[in-house]
């Protein structure tokens, strides 16, 4: 009988080496995913909390190819069930809810946009009553139910900001969806677009009016103005500036790559990561009762704050033709205190001749396709309701609390536009019940009933849809 050759001496030899191999190349991977991670979505973006952690047990896995073969093989069977198991909720949760966390997308033609198709989740805080509330965009990237087929009754399309999209109220207390209530005694058939997206400027509602109409064919075109940032908005978004004869023309803009990075990284975040970051928050919040007491900056300083910042962006973008578009310009506008309290310096006189222009060019819009336009003015919760925050008169003498509001108005008037100025109605209604409390200075549930009431009655008042069945 020959010898047959001993494997079983060198079996725990190679289940040795598989076994610190398979461990060093998940610490290997760990470690360039958490490096990586920016450069795989198209340039850095900052190192998060989730790449540290990834780093840090990259390093860890790694480490453990030292020590004894036993203890090896108990880390790598726990780091792989535990990696399996936080796969299969991550799998379930993409799968089963509706907790996304962005439905925009960079678009070269309007810097961004909603994603068609798209679902995310906003929480109100407890001052606002804490709701949940879901948001879904159809196939065509405009929040709510899908679009009905052309010729089946008047259309009306409402473009603006984050008052108009509302992602902070559910879609049947949308500003849109009210006025579509409001109108459908008389109107059963209407219907009423949603094209709000949050953070726009008139600027990107005038990029997008211009292709949209055509494929929309709306019997009205209504677009919110907000008084408390849409003129920052021109100056920030630098799609458009005013040439030397005082003309609007197209701006050589540039839109960094951190834009896209940007939405690219939020859609693509760990939801379950995303979940726990937000639970624990919350959670501080309560514990802190920051959340109570609704207001996270200081409101003593904002009103200074704004005032700089508004001076510092107009420096930038205009005085030093500063053409790129950054990421973190698009989503946090500030108050235009420039214009309510400096109405004389040059960066409110550029911003308020730069709306002046750009509403003119939106009346020219809608008259080359022969379809009516209503503005609507959106006062600031600061302007409308001083007690709450408050204007140092002392400090800034010539403040004025329509300044916004009326320079929407008389650009409006000049360019033969009609106009609803909402300053003075909301301000004789309720007071601060028509916003939400704390940072939030939108308008609540109540606000967006009230406002597309005032509206209705407009359309009604102007006769835009006598006749219509």
């Amino acid at each position: 009988m020959t010898d047959r050759p001993d494997t079983t001496s060198k079996r725990p030899v190679r289940i040795r080496r598989v076994t610190r191999l398979v461990t060093l190349a998940l610490g290997v991977v760990a470690i360039a995913g958490a490096l990586l991670a920016d450069l795989l979505l198209v340039g850095p973006a900052g190192f998060g909390s989730a790449q540290k952690l990834a780093l840090v047990a990259g390093i860890a896995l790694i480490a453990c190819c030292l020590l004894p073969i036993r203890w090896n093989q108990r880390i790598l069977t726990f780091a792989v069930s535990a990696g399996s198991c936080l796969l299969l909720v991550e799998l379930g949760l993409r799968t089963f809810t509706d907790l996304n966390q962005s439905i925009y997308e960079a678009d070269p033609h309007c810097i961004y946009r909603i994603r068609p198709n798209a679902t995310k989740v906003f929480r109100r805080i407890p001052a606002n009553g804490g709701e949940r509330i879901t948001n879904r965009s159809n196939r065509h990237g405009y929040r709510g139910d899908a679009l009905r087929d052309s010729g089946g009754g008047p259309r009306i399309v409402v473009f603006g900001d984050s008052f108009i999209e509302a992602e902070f109220s559910a879609d049947a207390d949308t500003f849109t969806q009210r006025l579509t209530s409001e109108l459908s005694p008389g109107l059963p058939s209407v219907e009423v677009i949603n094209a709000g997206v949050l953070g726009y400027g008139p600027d990107q509602v005038l990029a997008r009016m211009e292709k949209e109409i055509p494929i929309l064919r709306p019997d009205l075109v209504i677009v919110s103005i907000f008084a408390g940032n849409d003129f920052g908005d021109l100056v920030r978004n630098r799609m458009y500036r005013l040439d030397d004869r005082g003309d609007l023309v197209p701006n050589p803009f540039e839109i960094d790559r951190s834009v896209a990075i940007s939405f690219r990284k939020r859609h693509g975040n760990s939801i379950l990561y995303s979940f726990l970051h937000t639970t624990v928050t919350r959670i501080r919040l309560r514990w802190t009762s920051v959340g109570a007491a609704a207001n996270d900056y200081d409101l003593h300083t904002l009103v200074d704050y704004c005032l700089e910042k508004c001076v510092y962006e107009f420096d930038t973008a205009v005085t030093g033709e500063q053409h790129v578009i950054h990421a973190h310009e698009l989503l946090l506008d500030q108050y235009d205190a420039d214009i309510a309290l400096t109405s004389d310096s040059a960066s409110a006189r550029y911003k308020v001749r730069l709306m002046d222009r750009l509403l003119g060019a939106l009346g020219d819009v809608v008259r080359r396709h022969d379809v009516p336009l209503l503005l609507l003015a959106i006062p600031e919760r600061i302007d409308l309701y001083p007690p709450e925050i408050g204007v140092n008169r002392e400090k800034y003498p010539h403040y004025d609390p329509t300044a916004l509001t009326d320079a929407i108005a008389s650009a409006a008037s000049t360019h033969g536009l009609s106009c609803i100025d909402l300053f003075e109605p909301f301000l004789a209604d309720a007071g601060a019940d028509l916003y939400f409390r704390g940072s939030n200075n939108h308008w609540n549930d109540r606000g967006q009933a009230f406002a597309a009431k005032l509206v209705a009655d407009r359309i009604r008042e102007h006769g835009w849809f006598d006749g219509a069945p």
